[in-house]
């Protein structure tokens, strides 16, 4: 009997120093960005008031994926973009299928082509793509192997090129994050071009190694990275 008590007595004391532990819990955050072309996902682990843990990624949109002239005529819808303030003809394929949406390949009287179908102003349509962007399941005209993750993940795709390093600028984002804070980097302000032309984004006067324009530049229509994050914090709240 007196060996049970020992045990209850241990099990009893094992569980209070467990409930006393800290506790963690994770939230997500999902929105368009950068120029509201792409969409950001974001997961932040908050242990006992403070976020601990975090990462960031970015999707492009089906438009990043056009169709070329392999492509069957009746798989595509032809028209013209503005790319980077010059007119150009594109061919993006027919439809494709994300969650519960399906966005169309539409062309206006003007010949201007786009897809609808979803409102990507929304999180719960951003969650949606993507969350089926990094599962690789998003449909192209019914089948999937077209927009996948390899194609449309920045973490993948080699966006930027040798010009520009996303992933640097990623890790650089999240390690400020964590290491400040959100209301700090909220207020954080880009440096004097230095170091062949970079301006760096300072917290506290301190380089952060954050060179992107967004890390938290908010503008109408779209979010900063280091919002996302902090939303994806208040999440886990």
């Amino acid at each position: 009997m007196k060996n049970m008590n020992k045990v209850m007595i241990l099990v009893a004391a094992a569980s209070l120093l467990a409930a006393c532990g800290p506790k963690a819990k994770t939230g997500e955050a999902y929105a368009l960005c950068h120029g509201g072309s792409y969409v950001a996902g974001a997961t932040v682990t908050v242990t006992d008031g403070k976020a601990t843990a975090a990462t960031l990624g970015e999707v492009c949109l089906p438009a990043y994926v056009t169709a070329d002239d392999t492509v069957a005529a009746d798989a595509k819808v032809t028209g013209t973009i503005v790319d980077h303030g010059a007119e150009k003809t594109v061919s993006y394929y027919k439809t494709v299928a994300f969650g519960t949406y399906t966005l169309t390949a539409t062309v206006s009287e003007a010949g201007a082509l786009s897809y609808t179908g979803a409102d990507f102003s929304q999180a719960t349509v951003c969650e949606a793509y993507y969350k089926a962007v990094m599962a690789d399941e998003v449909k192209t005209n019914g089948a999937t192997g077209v927009h996948t993750k390899k194609a449309l993940s920045k973490e993948e795709n080699g966006y930027g090129g040798e010009r520009f390093n996303w992933k640097a600028n990623r890790d650089a984002t999240v390690e400020a994050f964590l290491k400040y804070g959100a209301e700090k980097c909220l207020a954080a302000t880009q440096a004097d071009a230095d170091d062949a032309g970079k301006k760096y984004w300072t917290v506290d006067g301190e380089k952060t190694g954050a060179t992107w324009t967004d890390f938290n530049q908010v503008k109408e229509g779209y979010d900063s990275y280091i919002k996302v994050l902090a939303d994806a914090e208040k999440a886990a709240k």
